[in-house]
């Protein structure tokens, strides 16, 4: 059986941001949990290093430039 996957990008408290996928079968009183990189390698996050988690659906952003004038 295979655990689903959800895309995220990691905040860390650092300034590193993460593109990568997580399983849903996690909880954030884990110390850690595994992540998946965008190059399919699997690595090991502590939960103390992260600032924020943000669920996206698509790990590509928008290529535009947001220009205000007053």
């Amino acid at each position: 059986m295979d655990i689903p996957y959800e895309k995220v990008v990691i905040r860390f408290k650092d300034g590193r941001m993460l593109k990568c996928e997580i399983q849903r079968h996690y909880s954030f009183t884990f110390k850690t949990f595994k992540i998946i990189t965008r190059e399919g390698k699997v690595q090991e996050v502590a939960v103390d290093d992260l600032k924020a988690i943000f669920f996206v659906q698509e790990l590509e952003g928008l290529n535009y430039m947001d220009t205000k004038m007053f």
